[in-house]
């Protein structure tokens, strides 16, 4: 007891030290990300940052929707997938700048904090993107994402983990161009569950929603592995609105 008690001191510096160094390397990233974009906002093109009070203060008053009709768990979305909201994921996503992953991730949480319980456990499992596409982006962005959601869902007294439990088993196609029943085939047994059964309630992740065919396909897969999913956490989406889609503000809970 006496060496954990003079080992404390050192614990809660070296805690200290961590912060300051993780404060510095974002600071960093986001100097190294307004380089890359000439300090330009992704949402509008403003000179100055990454995403200028503006713009951000448009994703913010995003309202969230909510779908209960597409196959899967109910769907949280943070707004349709359009206008600033879509050009700030566009930069995240495929012009590789990471820093936009904390505003995103933390838009993401706040809308599925209203949907989830402040007492259990749940496990943010992210979908997985082909390892081509990861190579090409220089980073796993909804796995980044998932992180960011993780970290300010625990604010809110969310007890969550990140569990990088799905894994692609084959190739699929780029869906861009492709019918909904093209991609429900497409998506179609493309994923598994790898290592032990999920052990709580399963969110899954992902940044954009177009017919559902890969969140079903991520559900699906988590079921077999006896998980139960309980919630899907997107961005965007593009395609809710369809007739099949019952639509709600995420304020809303089901019925």
């Amino acid at each position: 007891m006496t060496t954990e008690r003079a080992a404390r001191p050192l614990l809660r510096a070296g805690r200290s030290l961590g912060r300051l160094i993780l404060g510095a390397a974002r600071r960093m990233r986001r100097a190294l990300d307004d380089l890359v974009l000439g300090a330009t906002c992704a949402g509008c093109g403003t000179p100055g940052s990454v995403l200028c009070e503006v713009c951000a203060d448009h994703l913010e008053g995003l309202p969230g929707l909510l779908t209960t009709r597409v196959g899967v768990p109910p769907v949280v979305a943070c707004g349709p997938y359009r206008g600033t909201l879509r050009q700030v994921i566009i930069a995240s996503k495929d012009r590789g700048v990471r820093s936009l992953a904390r505003p995103l991730g933390v838009l993401a949480a706040r809308q599925a904090s209203r949907h989830l319980p402040t007492g259990g456990r749940v496990l943010l499992v992210p979908v997985p993107s082909s390892p081509a596409a990861v190579r090409r982006r220089g980073y796993d962005h909804v796995g980044e994402l998932s992180r960011v959601v993780a970290l300010t869902l625990r604010g809110r007294g969310v007890r969550v983990r990140v569990r990088h439990g799905l894994v692609r088993v084959r190739r699929v196609r780029d869906q861009a161009g492709l019918g909904r029943d093209e991609r429900l085939g497409n998506q179609s047994g493309s994923m598994r569950w790898r290592g032990a059964p999920p052990n709580a309630p399963v969110v899954i992740i992902d940044d954009i929603v177009t017919t559902g065919a890969t969140l079903r396909e991520a559900c699906r897969a988590v079921a077999a592995a006896g998980g139960r999913p309980l919630l899907v956490v997107a961005l965007a989406h593009t395609a809710l609105s369809r007739p099949d889609a019952e639509l709600r503000p995420t304020g809303e809970r089901p019925a």
